[in-house]
């Protein structure tokens, strides 16, 4: 018997239009935001994480949580010969499939369970990285004939990384990445070279998010609403949903102005812009990635590396 891990609610809607037979559980976290602990089996974990979700997901569903909670404390996974990993090229659904497969090392270990792992961003038929929403059906069901089978090496690396970003250490983690290769895991590099990108620069405060959001107000201010649509259209790495979009928003209003809900950038921003002001100044949510927070470092452009605060 088999079981599909999905990484969201999408993936479970073009799977059920398959024939692809076995159980299915979705994956539904947003592990790239707030505070993590490297243990998924652990009550704290999850207490941590709901606490987060709490302040951070309006409309934070208590009852919901606590059900996939149970899920991945309580499953029996002795019953499954397979489980197959359905997951993207993005930093949201990398750093949740790094936990996720953090969580099977423990709970497959010395069992003969095989994991197997199907993560789509290249497609022959797409000329841009695609999401497995966004295939047609056949092209959704052939992958799974070519998934790939993961060995204890890929797992135990992959629960490394985790363990790093869990770690205030996360200028550790792409020199980790790069220093052990490992072939089943192709979009990881990018992913997290980009997660670096997160930090504030260390000539203007900004982040790559923030960087983008006030050069594309400076050169077409717009409501809210199309601004996020704009950035949900042309982002590539990062698949960020609109709710995490719209708190960046917030927080960049500092240097925003706003007349008849159109959003333009203000002096300070254009100074700031101009790498004559530092955001630092007027930065006033410091949000936790992993075992970190967004003040502990800069991102050092010119280097291409981050370095302490």
């Amino acid at each position: 018997m088999k079981l599909h891990l999905l990484n969201g609610d999408s993936t479970l809607h073009q799977f059920r239009k398959t024939t692809i037979t076995g159980d299915t559980i979705v994956w539904r976290e947003i592990l790239c935001e707030g505070k993590t602990l490297v243990n998924l089996s652990d009550d704290n974990f999850w207490l941590t994480r709901e606490a987060f979700l709490k302040q951070f997901v309006e409309e934070f569903n208590p009852e919901e949580y606590a059900a996939l909670k149970r899920t991945f404390q309580d499953i029996n996974l002795s019953k499954y010969e397979e489980i197959i990993l359905w997951f993207e090229y993005d930093l949201f659904c990398q750093i949740n499939l790094l936990a996720v497969l953090s969580w099977l090392q423990i709970k497959t270990k010395n069992t003969t369970i095989k994991v197997s792992l199907v993560c789509v961003g290249k497609h022959p038929n797409h000329s841009k990285l695609v999401a497995l929403g966004n295939l047609t059906f056949a092209e959704f069901a052939a992958l799974y004939p070519s998934r790939k089978e993961l060995n204890t090496i890929d797992i135990t690396y992959a629960s490394q990384i985790w363990t790093i970003y869990c770690s205030n250490k996360h200028d550790q983690l792409l020199p980790a990445i790069q220093q052990h290769k490992i072939t089943a895991f192709q979009y990881l590099e990018s992913a997290m070279y980009q997660h670096q990108k997160r930090f504030p620069a260390i000539q203007n405060g900004l982040t790559d998010i923030e960087l983008r959001i006030l050069e594309l107000l400076l050169k077409t201010p717009s409501t809210q609403k199309k601004l996020v649509n704009t950035l949900l259209k042309t982002q590539e790495v990062y698949g960020f949903g609109d709710l995490q979009y719209f708190k960046v928003v917030e927080d960049l209003r500092p240097l925003l102005k706003e007349a008849a809900d159109i959003l333009s950038v203000n002096q300070l921003g254009k100074k700031v812009l101009a790498n004559r002001a530092n955001f630092k100044e007027w930065r006033t949510n410091f949000y936790n990635y992993g075992g970190t927070n967004i003040g502990d470092f800069r991102w050092d452009a010119r280097r291409d590396e981050l370095s302490l605060e």
